[in-house]
């Protein structure tokens, strides 16, 4: 640029020269921009539809969602201001320094200690900013593994649920009793089935039916809750994974004995405290006749995964004089979808062919229920991600630009004696010191950002030191890794090449 100067370049083929460099780059970037956002819409997409779209069915859930033309023209508008501003910048400085002074320069000797700071302090600003954005993903990553897999009292995997409309069988409600265990039988013997079951409801399945209970020698407050009632078939806690922590299983041999009925732990624990409630008998509002207490299991949440499991009574479907189960559940030893069709086809056989109205599996399901926790984490995440790329590309231009600028002085360190590992560790420190300074930083923006979020999105574990410390190190790694090649570029130097540099 000095050259240029001194044989009479005027400032306007400066500045067109370094805004058509700054431009190209800029409409590079913005295409793999315009990419990226396509990849990105694409995946909330599929997130806002996941537990949605049924197997095997024609016409899955479809969302229609596209890039927005306003959004990405105002983006576009940025990405062309931010080429033309930044192009602008180094035109004006290389015409406005004297060239004489420029092409005397050589080394370090015309970088001020201004310009070194200035651009370390971008680096620092970055990782800080990189810090808080992945301290927040980290959060809401968390947030969202505890949701899924933390305190559920089922296994959410291998599972295959079927929806089945009584109305399209054929049969009346007191008549499905035989057809449904047939169905079991044969659904049973399906390769690679485990086990199935019939319910009226199935975990985080939406409202389900409550009644007050009324426990013999139990008193109940005035202000006493329903409690959650589900009618269900034998192994039905076998199919869903839910522990039996006392007394026996519901059996098909139960039907035309004494009714049967099996409680979770937070309604005995409610209404008995320590002891256990095996062989306590209970009625329900509105019914006459009561049922024996033959099992106690493991909470299960059904309603929500936000909340702790509410006290709940199992009872026997098939010793009801009508079903009000409708919910097939099947295990599997491999993925659900592996047996949905066998398991479409022995259902159609027994019923009408439009009987089954729905097949899906309980992580789809539970997953439709997290669909806000799961976008926020996957964009937290992204962000973090970008943030983190962002600060280690920065590093790297400026330690690669840094390393260029000191090669004859390396060389000189070199020719004294100086070893590769010594050069290496030298710009590694350098690099180590801009983050570790970014960390100071942003490690107090981060935990005032927890506060924040605990204060947006309810339940999220912000007390823990893990988020901070894992967000730490990625972004020491990621200074490191970054500083590696300039590093390495610097060890190789030629002592003798490097001394005749000007």
């Amino acid at each position: 640029m000095a050259v240029r100067v001194s044989v009479g370049a005027s400032p306007w083929r400066l500045v067109r020269q370094m805004v058509t460099e700054s431009m190209l780059l800029a409409a590079a970037g913005g295409l793999l921009g315009i990419g990226i956002a396509y990849l990105g819409v694409m995946t909330l997409v599929r997130i806002l539809t996941s537990g949605r779209a049924m197997m095997g069915f024609p016409g899955p859930v479809q969302l229609d969602a596209r890039l927005d033309t306003e959004a990405l023209l105002f983006t576009t508008v940025v990405a062309l201001a931010a080429g033309v501003v930044f192009g602008l910048a180094p035109a004006w400085y290389a015409f406005a320094g004297a060239p004489v002074t420029s092409l005397r320069e050589t080394g370090t000797a015309g970088e001020t200690r201004s310009k070194r700071l200035f651009g370390q302090g971008l680096i620092v600003a970055q990782v800080s900013i990189s810090m808080v954005l992945l301290t927040a993903s980290a959060l809401f990553i968390n947030h969202l593994s505890n949701l899924r897999n933390v305190g559920l009292g089922f296994d959410r995997k291998s599972v295959l649920l079927m929806t089945i409309d009584p109305s399209r069988t054929g049969y009346t409600p007191e008549q499905l009793s035989r057809p449904y265990r047939e169905l079991l039988a044969r659904i049973s013997a399906i390769p690679h089935v485990q086990s199935a079951t019939f319910s009226a409801v199935t975990p985080i399945h939406g409202a389900g039916a409550s009644r007050f209970v009324n426990m013999e020698g139990i008193t109940e407050p005035e202000d006493r809750r329903r409690t959650l009632v589900n009618w269900v078939a034998p192994k039905y806690f076998e199919t869903f994974g839910t522990p039996l922590i006392a007394g026996r299983d519901l059996a098909f041999e139960d039907d035309g004995r004494a009714r049967v009925a099996i409680i979770n732990r937070a309604a005995e624990k409610h209404y008995f405290g320590d002891d256990s409630a095996i062989g306590h008998r209970f009625t329900l509002e509105g019914q006459n006749y009561h049922y024996d207490v033959v099992g106690v299991v493991g909470d299960a949440k059904y309603l929500t995964l936000h909340e702790q499991a509410p006290p709940t009574v199992y009872l026997n479907v098939f010793q009801g004089s009508r079903m009000v189960a409708n919910r097939l559940s099947i295990r599997t030893t491999v993925g659900p979808a592996a047996v949905a069709g066998d398991a479409r086809r022995a259902a159609s056989e027994m019923f009408k062919d439009d009987s089954v109205t729905s097949v899906t599996t309980l992580e789809d399901q539970v997953d439709a229920e997290i669909v806000p926790e799961r976008m926020v984490a996957v964009l937290s995440a992204m962000f973090g991600a970008l943030g983190a790329a962002l600060a280690g590309l920065g590093l790297y231009g400026l330690l690669a630009y840094t390393v260029t600028r000191r090669t004859n002085e390396i060389g000189v360190r070199m020719a004294l004696g100086a070893r590769t590992g010594s050069v290496i560790a030298m710009v590694l420190k350098s690099a180590l010191a801009l983050v570790i300074g970014g960390l100071a930083v942003g490690i107090p923006l981060a935990l005032a950002g927890r506060r924040v979020i605990e204060g947006l999105v309810a339940n999220v574990a912000v007390d823990s030191a893990i988020p901070i410390g894992a967000s730490a190190a990625a972004m020491i790694l990621i200074g490191l890794i970054s500083a590696f090649v300039p590093a390495r570029r610097a060890a190789m130097v030629d002592p003798t090449v490097a001394l005749r540099q000007d």
